[in-house]
């Protein structure tokens, strides 16, 4: 079992959960499983930011994104729309290798 809590599965599992809801459902596969708990405010959050960002038309001043603290990617991902590059870390390397088989 690794000491950090972010190198486990089951925190890559939930995190993949929460940036990428969808996935899986033409398979047949729910996501979050319905209860009354479930935490769906949470789902694509990194996503909405980055479109938020990316609404408020800022000043672009280089066609470079930095996301720090990306975990599994949703963020990168949805800025790689507007910038021509976006560099992206985590402390996890597990959530980082799980991106980068996505990319």
């Amino acid at each position: 079992e690794p000491e950090n809590v972010y190198e486990t599965d089951d925190s890559l599992h939930m995190y993949l959960g929460l940036h990428y809801p969808t996935s899986g459902v033409s398979e047949g596969v729910h996501p979050i499983l319905e209860h009354e708990n479930a935490p769906i405010h949470g789902t694509r959050f990194p996503q909405r930011v980055a479109n938020l960002l990316t609404s408020l038309e800022p000043k672009i001043t280089s066609s470079a994104a930095l996301d720090m603290g990306c975990a599994v990617g949703g963020a990168s991902f949805e800025l790689a729309k507007s910038f021509d590059r976006v560099d992206a870390f985590d402390f996890s390397e597990n959530f980082v290798a799980a991106a980068k088989r996505m990319q």
